[in-house]
């Protein structure tokens, strides 16, 4: 939606500017600590236009914020799911059932923003995936964020390692 918004004005020309002031971290940060951030990170933006944004003076949790809304990355893939057309003639449920090796689908933590899910699926729908796959197997990961890889690559390893030592062994 915060796209779509974007294309809808013409004030602001560069979308990571826009979305750092339309942004919901605003809530978290409060205004003071949001607007330098936000004027930084754009500073930082227009002199290294090539490179994800990096605050030295941020911990590596929000600069992975930063650098993740600013790697390279073509919006009009994300608008076919705003618009719903990237599930067009494609049956979701049908594909699941069809994969038949075994598969570990790795959850996060969910949070809400309100009514907004701040996750690509919720609890619930990560099960109904799970009951799809004929080997599916759900492992949720208590972690402060979505990046598990990144907030605990240790457990994320050794759950991986530990799966195809499973299924190979």
């Amino acid at each position: 939606m915060e796209y779509e918004n974007f294309k809808q004005q013409n004030e602001i020309e560069d979308y990571f500017e826009y979305a750092l002031k339309h942004s919901y971290w605003r809530k978290m940060f409060g205004d003071f600590l949001w607007d330098r951030f936000s004027k930084d990170a754009v500073a930082y933006r227009k002199k290294h236009p090539d490179k994800p944004v990096h605050l030295f003076y941020l911990p590596p949790q929000i600069n992975r914020m930063f650098e993740s809304m600013t790697y390279p990355y073509d919006h009009r893939f994300g608008e076919t799911f705003y618009d719903n057309s990237w599930f067009e003639d494609y049956n979701q449920s049908a594909v699941l059932a069809k994969i038949e090796c075994p598969t570990l689908f790795v959850k996060a933590n969910i949070n809400y923003d309100g009514d907004l899910l701040l996750a690509a699926l919720t609890d619930e729908d990560a099960e109904r995936v799970v009951e799809l796959l004929p080997n599916g197997r759900l492992v949720k990961v208590d972690t402060p964020g979505h990046d598990i890889h990144y907030d605990k690559p240790k457990a994320f390893v050794d759950l991986l390692a530990g799966f195809l030592d499973e299924v190979t062994g």
